[in-house]
């Protein structure tokens, strides 16, 4: 291992893994690399160093460590590139590779983690509570220099976290993420590795939490070289839908997504981490002992939040180990609720979908054991009234429909729904694999952005969260529900006593036609649509398409007083979130 650290400055962060490549300076400072590679189905294994130009690579045979492991050390530092040689005819990538700059079948690149200096180095996070959660794809958006140049914009629009879709090298240079291959290195299309973390630095220097979303469900097709040399790395088998099963029986699989989990955290200094499909891992022990050893390694007073997608509604994981669930069942029902559509999966909302609804603003989940319609009638799900409002997130777009959609040999996923059997109805299909598509799902980097009916969005959802932020979230923290009542087949009304004893009451329709509303929500109304909504609303009337929210209390001195967007500047340059009393 590196004999001596790169760098002590505190806001260098690097991390220092069990495996990989480690640029290190020996006694007499010449740069030097230490390799460290678990091969279980190897007898030997060589570093295949690549030399510049057409000189032929430097082969080093590596040091059998026991357990699988084989270890070298060789002359180079940062920048130098290698492949492990398991046999004759097959060198690979590393497993743990740092960064591909030439994609995920070449050589990988060494490099020195300690490299970026940051500004906002003293950043501790935000409180799970303040949450605003903006998902998107950084390539869509320009690289992660794309998406630097949008985070004023979306600091000002009140998000308090952006969550690039998974970012791990991928075959290519478009992709969703969820195919990647390669847990440790950013992909090369969207920047260099300092690239991200000066995006990270720059999004904490506004205010902006960042969340990474990670997949440890799977690897994706092309370019996963596993199988050539630890065979054991899979459960011999055990088939998921995106082939073999991981054995996270294994305790070196399991160090290594622990460790991946760190890498993210305390190098790149990610804010949390949303886990992909943790139904498809099928270990809850596996689970919650990630998120003991991830919670054991956070420095004292900053806030790294851990959030699930996960398709068994498993309530427990949430009580003590995980901060929130990706709600499904509440896009699901909304879905069903707007759009009428029932196929496939949205089949199982269809039936009495605002009671549903009704469930899920109250209790959390809409399946908490009871039998799955579109899961062979198996029960689905633990009972989750006792958890806080702040355990589901909600959200009313979902990428992962159309990432499904377009994984190559995953149609089968999607037969149930019509436009995928019918022949006229798929060709209207955008073909994922044309760049004019991927073009066209990119959001422009130059035109003006506040103009027509986008300038009407944007004041609707600067409104919306300048209300949440000012006078709700302060408040979450111990809010409890007080019930829903269903008005109509799309109308209800629902209550939560908040953390400090005030009341928060909604009244929505999402019908055609107005409805009766017998009695006015108690408190000061903060937040309406359409615009004079409340005029009706105080005639006991409840218009279509309107919502209105209300709450009691000193509601305009409050709001003046308390606001979750402020922060305050450090000492040392840095940002960091409201002292606790101010939480």
């Amino acid at each position: 291992m590196p004999q001596t650290p790169l760098s002590t400055d505190r806001y260098r962060y690097g991390s220092e893994l069990p495996f990989g490549a480690h640029p290190t300076i020996d006694k007499t400072g010449t740069n030097r690399t230490h390799y460290r590679f678990w091969a279980p189905s190897c007898a030997a294994v060589q570093v295949e160093i690549q030399a510049v130009g057409d000189a032929p690579p430097a082969i080093v045979d590596m040091i059998p460590a026991g357990d699988g492991w084989f270890a070298a050390e060789a002359d180079g530092g940062a920048g130098t590139r290698y492949l492990y040689r398991v046999d004759e005819k097959l060198a690979v990538p590393d497993p743990a590779s740092r960064f591909q700059p030439e994609d995920v079948h070449r050589a990988s690149e060494v490099v020195d983690p300690h490299s970026y200096s940051r500004i906002n180095g003293g950043w501790r996070g935000r409180p799970w509570e303040e949450a605003v959660l903006y998902e998107m794809h950084v390539c869509a958006m320009g690289g992660y220099a794309g998406v630097a140049s949008r985070l004023p914009e979306l600091a000002e629009l009140g998000v308090t976290a952006i969550e690039p879709m998974p970012l791990n090298d991928f075959s290519g240079t478009r992709n969703w993420g969820y195919d990647g291959v390669l847990p440790y290195a950013p992909d090369s299309s969207y920047g260099r590795p300092d690239d991200l973390k000066r995006l990270i630095d720059s999004a904490h220097g506004l205010g902006l939490m960042v969340f990474l979303d990670v997949v440890y469900n799977h690897f994706g097709p092309d370019g996963n070289y596993l199988s050539g040399f630890a065979k054991t790395f899979f459960r011999e088998g055990v088939e998921t839908p995106w082939g073999p099963a991981i054995d996270f029986e294994r305790p070196q699989v399991r160090d290594f997504f622990f460790q991946n989990a760190l890498f993210w955290l305390h190098e790149y200094r990610f804010d949390g981490l949303r886990l992909d499909a943790v139904h498809a891992i099928d270990d809850d022990g596996w689970l919650r002992e990630f998120a003991s050893f991830v919670r054991s390694s956070v420095e004292p007073g900053r806030h790294v939040h851990l959030v699930l997608e996960n398709e068994h509604n498993t309530s427990s994981l949430l009580e003590t180990h995980f901060n929130a669930q990706w709600s499904d069942d509440s896009h699901n029902t909304l879905h069903v609720l707007l759009t009428g559509e029932a196929e496939s999966y949205y089949s199982a909302y269809a039936t009495a979908a605002i009671d549903k609804l009704a469930r899920v603003l109250t209790e959390g989940f809409v399946y908490q054991g009871e039998p799955s319609p579109i899961h062979d009638g198996k029960l689905r799900g633990e009972p989750s009234a006792h958890l806080p409002p702040t355990a589901f997130v909600m959200f009313f777009d979902y990428h992962g429909e159309l990432a499904d959609a377009v994984r190559g040999g995953r149609r089968r996923e999607f037969v149930k729904f019509s436009a995928f059997t019918d022949d006229s109805r798929r060709a209207q299909i955008p073909d994922p694999n044309d760049a004019d598509t991927f073009r066209m799902s990119s959001p422009s980097l130059t035109q003006p952005k506040e103009h027509g009916e986008g300038l009407e969005w944007l004041h609707f959802y600067r409104s919306a969260l300048a209300v949440r932020a000012g006078l709700i979230v302060p408040r979450l923290r111990g809010a409890k529900t007080l019930g829903a009542t269903v008005l109509d087949a799309k109308a209800i009304t629902a209550g939560w006593r908040l953390g400090d004893g005030e009341t928060l009451s909604i009244a929505l329709n999402l019908g055609e036609r107005a409805i009766a509303l017998p009695d006015l929500p108690p408190g000061e109304i903060i937040f309406e649509t359409p615009v004079r909504a409340c005029d009706r609303i105080r005639r006991g009337e409840l218009g279509a398409h309107t919502f209105g929210a209300w709450l009691t209390g000193g509601v305009g001195r409050y709001a003046i007083a308390r606001d979750s967007r402020d922060f305050e500047r450090t000492s040392t340059g840095g940002t960091r979130g409201e002292s606790d009393s101010r939480q």
